[in-house]
């Protein structure tokens, strides 16, 4: 068992403690250990006017690399069979408006052998997995009814399905409604490639830079594949809307009405070379009546790509030694991992945009204080609390990070500096002071 991700999943002794004795029970289950972490979540997301839930669905390989044995050129992975080697995850990432991870809100994981020994997922499955996203995201709408959640997905599903979900839920228009955005395969679908033609003859109605993480083309240089490395400039974008009507599937014709959807569409002429260029067809319940509404529409889905930089996260913390175990993650421990996942990112995001912010805002006393006589030892604890930015990068140099100019901590340092720190926080009152 992993112990040294259950003390950096939380921020609290107390919950550290209760995490442990959650996993010590005889049948733990991954919703006891994120439950804390789900209330905190919709405790920051009713302080919101406005977020977005982003759903995803990705494989995860939870067999620890450091356990692998080599053999000639290969990896060979130990056999147990009682070990849970890779797990499907589903979940359900909220984003504030300014692109601040606010937490994870809905979660499912399952091992990859049961999901194997049934039969692959039809159009029908795709449908119902994303309709019980939805209805997971208007959970969280009726707990926090002063906000308003926009439900994101870029789903293979049937588009008239999922809005027809929408609308057979009495939808009032209030805040607490559940909006959606959802992208929209003009190669996947046929209907969302005849809104491409009908959608390029539609006059452009606005053209602004989008800034966001990108990832460009491979190419090859001097025979190796290599990726650009560089940051990618923002893009300018030309956006266009229309609404259509959307036809229920053949089989459901004399069952299922048609909905009506606002459709945006996203394009970027003449992108940069080696940089795949963007292409999004957004369908929504939103209004495009005008360019403000518009405009937060491509902002809100340009904030999905935050719950791509928590899975990123989690697959590279999951490399992460754990305190000399050589025993591979248990769903558990998966669920504890996850939240330091959201803990990593957010310091990352408080790093970059609250700088000069009290530590105590994230920290507790006990923890910056021990954090500063371990780093600095032999020098007097300060008297006021650090900066955010000053106590972020002392949390990373416990875990490797090395502070040179123009250098930013990484989620592997801040990874492991994170299991640590409990650990001090524990040890001090015993071994030091007790303020």
């Amino acid at each position: 068992m992993q112990t040294a991700v259950f003390p950096a999943a939380t921020d609290r002794r107390a919950a550290s403690e209760l995490m442990f004795r959650v996993r010590a029970h005889e049948d733990p289950s991954t919703l006891d250990i994120l439950q804390p972490h789900f209330d905190a979540t919709l405790e920051r997301i009713s302080q919101c006017e406005r977020v977005i839930l982003a759903q995803e669905t990705f494989k995860l390989d939870l067999t620890n690399p450091h356990m692998r044995r080599r053999k000639g050129t290969k990896y060979v992975e130990p056999v147990d069979p009682d070990c849970i080697s890779k797990a499907f995850a589903d979940l359900m990432f909220a984003v504030s408006p300014t692109g601040l991870p606010l937490g994870t809100v809905w979660h499912r994981f399952q091992p990859c052998e049961e999901i194997e020994k049934k039969k692959p997922a039809d159009q029908q499955q795709e449908t119902s997995r994303w309709a019980e996203g939805l209805r997971n995201a208007r959970d969280v709408a009726t707990a926090c009814p002063k906000t308003l959640c926009v439900y994101v997905a870029d789903c293979d599903t049937n588009i008239c399905d999922l809005f027809s979900e929408t609308r057979s839920n009495g939808t009032d228009g209030s805040a607490s409604e559940v909006q959606i955005i959802v992208q929209a395969d003009p190669e996947g679908s046929a209907e969302a490639g005849g809104w491409l033609d009908h959608l390029r003859a539609t006059p452009c109605l606005l053209t602004f830079s989008v800034g966001f993480s990108r990832k460009s083309e491979k190419s090859k240089v001097a025979g190796h594949k290599r990726a650009y490395t560089g940051t990618a400039p923002p893009a300018n974008v030309e956006v266009r809307a229309m609404t259509v009507t959307v036809p229920p599937p053949a089989s459901r014709k004399a069952t299922q009405p048609p909905v009506t959807v606002n459709v945006v569409l996203v394009e970027e002429p003449g992108p940069p070379e080696s940089i795949a260029p963007i292409q999004w067809i957004l369908a929504t319940t939103l209004p495009i009546s005008t360019l403000e509404e518009i405009r937060m529409i491509v902002d809100t889905w340009s904030h999905r790509w935050q719950i791509s930089t928590l899975i990123s996260t989690l697959r590279e913390g999951l490399t992460t030694p754990h305190g000399g175990f050589d025993e591979p993650y248990s769903l558990e421990e998966l669920a504890a991992s996850l939240i330091i996942s959201w803990r990593v990112n957010y310091l990352l995001c408080l790093f970059d945009d609250w700088p000069d912010c009290s530590c105590e805002l994230v920290f507790q006393p006990s923890e910056w204080k021990c954090l500063c006589a371990y780093i600095h030892r032999g020098e007097p604890v300060p008297a006021q609390p650090l900066r955010l930015k000053e106590m972020i990068e002392l949390v990373a140099q416990s875990g490797g990070y090395i502070k040179r100019s123009r250098s930013v901590p990484g989620v592997k340092s801040l990874w492991q500096g994170l299991q640590g720190l409990q650990t001090l926080a524990f040890a001090r009152p015993i071994f030091g002071s007790r303020d």
